[in-house]
């Protein structure tokens, strides 16, 4: 029995072996209805909050794709440590891919001078960068409008970027969409996450993937303990 933390429709359409059965659950409906491939005799979707989620027994298995970034540090951290640990039946395995910050802290200006040189592959791994720059090592998080602002006040508007790096200029213009947003993401290091299972979960193994940013993207799997 698998529980995922999500809706992730890559996580979904996976080969999974036919003994698996497993269950999805995510506290936004409409998300799940943009994303979710559909219920089969499988998988099947709820709508429910990870931290509050009861179910009859624990899991096997429970895998999140970046879960740890929605929630604050460390209150919010603490809170899902204590779900996992209500979900993973002892001896079962928990699977995360986390969105780490690197020690020591990469800074704003380490960021924007690795742009300006053309070392950064994609927009989309500039902005995580960006991201963790803005929120440092505070566990207050990165607030979207602060990163819209750094973006802005030193990459420039959308169409100059777009001219000076050859990425397309809708793909960068995304970023707008963070303009004035109070929400937050936060960054945890990977020792961060590490710690906060630790009470419930021994750390078995470190996976890190090749892609751009896979330093940044550990998959880090864990066993529920006795």
């Amino acid at each position: 029995r698998l529980l995922l933390l999500g809706v992730t429709p890559e996580i979904a359409e996976m080969r999974w072996p036919s003994i698996v059965r497993w269950t999805a659950g995510d506290k936004s409906e409409c998300r799940g209805r943009a994303v979710w491939p559909g219920d089969n005799a499988l998988r099947r979707a709820l709508v429910d909050d990870w931290l509050s989620f009861e179910a009859r027994e624990p899991f096997d298995l429970v895998v999140g794709d970046g879960v740890l970034s929605l929630l604050e540090h460390p209150a919010g951290y603490t809170q899902l440590a204590a779900a996992l640990a209500r979900l993973t039946k002892p001896g079962g395995l928990l699977s995360l891919r986390s969105f780490c910050r690197l020690e020591p802290q990469e800074s704003l200006e380490q960021v924007f001078a690795e742009l300006a040189r053309g070392e950064i592959g994609s927009f989309h791994a500039f902005k995580w960068r960006l991201a963790m720059a803005v929120q440092g090592d505070a566990t207050r998080g990165a607030r979207l409008g602060d990163i819209w602002q750094a973006f802005h006040e030193r990459a420039g508007s959308p169409r100059e970027l777009a001219a000076r790096s050859g990425w397309p200029e809708p793909v960068i213009a995304n970023i707008d969409s963070y303009r004035e947003l109070d929400d937050r993401y936060s960054y945890p290091t990977e020792r961060e996450v590490v710690a906060c299972l630790s009470e419930a979960f021994e750390h078995v193994e470190t996976w890190r993937p090749s892609y751009e940013l896979g330093e940044r993207c550990p998959h880090l799997s864990f066993r529920r303990r006795a």
